[in-house]
């Protein structure tokens, strides 16, 4: 044999062994390795942190031995994790940013390992008040492990969880709620029902129903203890957090005895498990000194929150939401104690460690509104500041410096609130920071008043008042116009606007199923399906903000409507006439603006307001015309506080809240005295002049400003016979096809095309798709439902489709997908203007969806309608729109024309017949 292959084989056999053995050695030790992080997780889950950490340390070292990153980063990540349970933030954080260099040195980036320490950075600031850096965290680590082939479904699930409470700190709730369900979903997949895992989620689910739903709070809080006791006994974090959690829906529920006990408890836990003085204990403190508050014992309430001060700049410093949220509930002992000045020192205090770069303790700086850590509890801070300042001026100043800064700080508590509005993604949580800023813009306005009153320059506070009152209106309808109007001039390309609208049909039909109540398996499913399609749209508009930037400046460009500006749109013959309703105070504020006049009118509510708008509605549905010719004159005085002059030839309404559900036609302008059948002795405010509404000033100005669209049809259609709709006994209405033929001639008599669809011709498809756009009139002779208490169910009936592809119930959702360009939409159907009355926003239902597809002016019921007399009608209004020229133009004097002809013929002269129906647009 070759002496020197001799050699390279005796070589190569001592390689063989030696890596024989090496791998013998590396199986051996990561079994051992595997048993030491069993070991030091289970230390972890016990709470032992400390212990826990050094053993995971050992195995790292271990497994960073063997180049194994993967299960490095693992224990690391436990490491980190530990130091934020202990309330060591700034090391944790330190920790999973040495550990994510590494990560990027071993080319690991883009895998497993960076979502699982990226999610752990995120949990870092998340504990440092840093809620904007936590989501960019953990957004990066869903993007991370979302993308991955076989995905961790703990790490994923712990993502969403994380991602849950981040939005549910930015007020979110509706999408923090989605978060954390999948979260839910998954944990179920892949622990069992009593895991603890799954009781993580329940108690932070929690958290989301604690300020609204405290029932449904207590009843997740109570599921996680459950699990928390049998697994790991009284004397355990997760115990303690969620008895806390539990002891602050008693003190809300007024059970202070209890909750304070509970309280105790919790500390007995912190104290025994901490060897420093932890964030936890501070939490607790400052919940105790609530309950102590609540009772009237200031002096021990502040006793308590400095209890909480000190631990939270121990670990702190001097700036963090939790410090602010102290100096918060200090601000209001000291209201309480009516002490303004040092009330104020404290709200000052708040905003100062809630902004970075703001540092003023004198309480007539503010900050400007950008670089704060958390919006919600800076609001609260600048609210109340606000309202303290009004209070000082009230009870002991009477220095109108006190008023002007309140006023500069209200425009603070404005600007944070489109900041707020602006980073929100869900609707319903836009529309639940609508009525947060109603109370706002109620205090903004009341300080303006009395401004006014203490001034010479009563003009500038009027308009201040004006301002604040406006924007307290259909904020989230606005926003969404101008989105839909900002995609129309930014040049984005068809086949994106038709994925976008793919999208949302498919988002509108899981979030009606989901209104509808499915079986817990099918919801399960549907919930999951909404969960994809929502950050499947939130993913494709930031693409479209960042592809079309003028599609971005225009969307948020949303222009601020003033008195001058709404003065130039009107002629010399209207007045629009704009409300605000203070709940708090109980006063209607009424804003009459003329061409040349603006005037307004600071009025006590009258005790019964409620009942006489109901009342004045049934009155009319009743026929009770004695209430009626009361209630009507009593309504007028109330609302319409300013002389109706001769020369005023029209109103334009906008109202608010309740003012909503009622017609202001058919007030009475005189007293009068009705028997049975006398009716028409009275004096409607509708005689006078015409009447129209519109949801906010803003866009009154905006559709007046609007290049009106001369070309188009007329597009009609009646379904007539509803047979067949299951769960709604619909009555068939015969006379719509009448209706609908009749006003199709009246439009081919003056050469206008008409479209008639009727009976089963008026298929849902048909509607949705794209013919209507081509019409500049659309009129729909049917059944509507309003769900007031589900907007979303709200419906227009159409034929039952013949191919089952669809059902044949035009839903809102569905509407709000399709395209528009029509000068006026006639619903000729029952209560199509009513719907959710919300606060801050008004009347959500179907007219806000047409409004947002596109209808530029709306004809709609405000209660069930007759089908003979209201096709009598509606072939009146279209005939005096036709021979008056009224074509997109105004159409509230042929509507006008139309009741009049009804209260004078005699037949159908109750305003049960002709009030219900108005117009909304300009």
């Amino acid at each position: 044999m070759n002496k020197k292959y001799y050699l390279s084989l005796l070589y190569l056999l001592g390689f063989l062994v030696l890596s024989i053995n090496g791998y013998a050695q590396l199986k051996k030790d990561t079994i051992a390795y595997a048993k030491l992080y069993k070991q030091a997780d289970s230390l972890f889950r016990t709470a032992a942190y400390e212990k826990a950490s050094l053993v995971f340390n050992q195995t790292a070292e271990g497994y960073k031995k063997y180049s194994l990153w993967k299960q490095y980063v693992n224990c690391q990540s436990k490491i980190t994790e530990s130091f934020s349970r202990q309330g060591m933030y700034d090391e944790a954080q330190e920790l999973a940013t040495k550990i994510l260099s590494i990560i990027a040195e071993k080319k690991l980036s883009g895998k497993e390992p960076e979502a699982i320490m990226l999610n752990q950075l995120g949990f870092a600031y998340l504990n440092k008040g840093r809620n904007d850096l936590a989501l960019k965290n953990f957004n990066k680590a869903l993007e991370i492990l979302s993308s991955l082939k076989n995905i961790n479904k703990e790490a994923l699930a712990y993502c969403y969880e994380n991602l849950g409470i981040a939005n549910w700190n930015a007020a979110n709730n509706e999408l923090a709620l989605e978060y954390l369900q999948k979260s839910l979903s998954i944990s179920k997949d892949i622990f069992t029902e009593s895991s603890v895992e799954v009781a993580d989620v329940y108690n932070n689910i929690g958290l989301i129903y604690s300020s609204n739903e405290p029932d449904k709070a207590l009843d997740y809080y109570t599921k996680a203890l459950d699990i928390y006791i049998k697994v790991y006994g009284e004397n355990y974090p997760n115990v303690a957090i969620t008895e806390n959690n539990i002891a602050i829906i008693q003190r809300k529920q007024k059970k202070y005895a209890d909750a304070l006990s509970n309280f105790q408890k919790v500390l007995n836990v912190w104290e025994a498990m901490n060897k420093g003085r932890h964030p936890n204990q501070a939490f607790v403190y400052t919940n105790v000194a609530q309950v102590y508050a609540d009772k009237g014992e200031l002096d021990k309430a502040l006793e308590y929150q400095n209890k909480a001060l000190e631990i939270y700049k121990e670990n702190f410093g001097e700036k963090h939401p939790e410090i602010a949220g102290v100096y918060n509930q200090m601000g209001s002992i000291y209201v309480s104690k009516n002490k303004c000045k040092f009330a104020l020192e404290n709200y000052q205090k708040a905003i100062c460690a809630n902004v970075s770069n703001f540092d003023s303790k004198d309480a007539k700086q503010n900050p400007i509104i950008g670089n704060y850590y958390n919006a919600n509890i800076l609001l609260h801070s600048l609210l109340m500041k606000a309202r303290t300042l009004e209070s000082q001026y009230t009870s002991k100043t009477l220095k109108l410096a006190d008023l002007k800064l309140a006023i500069n700080t209200f425009y603070s508590c404005d600007t944070l609130i489109e900041r707020i509005r602006k980073i929100q993604t869900n609707k319903n949580d836009k529309i639940e920071l609508g009525k947060l800023a109603a109370s706002v813009y109620e205090d903004a306005i009341r300080v303006s008043m009395n401004l006014r009153e203490g001034s010479a320059n009563k003009k500038i506070y009027n308009e201040n008042a004006f301002y604040f009152a406006e924007k307290s209106k259909t904020a989230v309808l606005l926003e969404a116009i101008s989105d839909s109007e900002a995609k129309g001039f930014a040049n984005i390309p068809d086949s994106l606007l038709e994925k976008e609208k793919y999208i949302k049909a498919e988002i509108s039909f899981y979030e009606q199923k989901l209104a509808e109540k499915s079986d817990a398996e099918n919801e399960k499913v549907f919930r999951d399906k909404l969960f994809s399609l929502n950050r499947k749209y939130e993913s494709f508009i930031s693409a479209m903000e960042k592809q079309f930037p003028d599609y971005y400046n225009l969307k948020y460009n949303v222009k601020v409507t003033t008195v001058q500006s709404v003065q130039k749109v009107l002629d010399k013959e209207s007045a629009l006439v704009s409300y605000f309703i203070a709940d708090e105070s109980k006063r209607i504020y009424v804003f009459y603006i003329s061409a040349k006049k603006f005037e307004v009118y600071d009025m006590p509510e009258n005790d019964q307001f409620n009942k006489l708008l109901v009342g004045y509605r049934n009155a009319i549905r009743f026929d009770a015309q004695e209430v009626f010719a009361k209630v009507a004159f009593q309504l007028y005085k109330q609302l319409l506080p300013f002389p109706v002059k001769s020369s005023l030839k029209k109103i334009i309404i906008i109202p608010d809240g309740r003012i909503g559900t009622i017609p202001f036609e058919s007030f009475l302008t005189k007293k009068a005295k009705l028997k049975k059948g006398a009716i028409a002795s009275c004096s409607f405010l509708i005689e006078k002049c015409a009447v129209s509404y519109s949801y906010s000033a803003n866009l009154y100005e905006q559709a007046k400003l609007r290049t009106i669209r001369k070309e188009g049809g007329i597009f009609l259609c009646a379904p007539i016979d509803f047979r067949g709709f299951k769960g709604n006994e619909l009555v068939s209405l015969p006379s719509t096809k009448d209706e609908v033929s009749a006003i199709g001639d009246l439009f081919k008599r003056k050469g206008i095309y008409s479209k008639c669809y009727t009976g089963k011709e008026v298929q849902e498809s048909l509607v949705k798709s794209g013919e209507l756009k081509t019409y500049n009139y659309l009129h729909f002779a049917t059944h509507g439902i309003v769900d007031e208490n589900k907007p979303e169910l709200s419906e227009i009936y159409l034929a039952q489709d013949t191919t089952k592809k669809e059902d044949g119930n035009l839903y809102s959702g569905e509407i709000y997908n399709l395209k528009i360009n029509a000068d006026l939409v006639t619903l000729s159907a029952c209560q199509t203007g009513l719907g959710k009355v919300q606060k801050g926003e008004g009347i959500i239902g179907l007219t806000r969806a047409l409004l947002y597809a596109g209808a530029q002016n709306l004809v709609v019921s405000l209660w069930n309608v007759a089908d003979k007399s209201t096709s009598i009608f509606m072939v009146d209004f279209y005939n005096k729109m036709l021979n008056d020229q009224l074509i997109n133009c105004d159409y509230s004097f042929a509507l006008r024309s139309a009741k009049l002809k009804m209260i004078k013929e005699g037949i159908y002269n109750k305003p049960f017949y002709w009030a219900p129906f108005i117009l909304i647009g300009k």
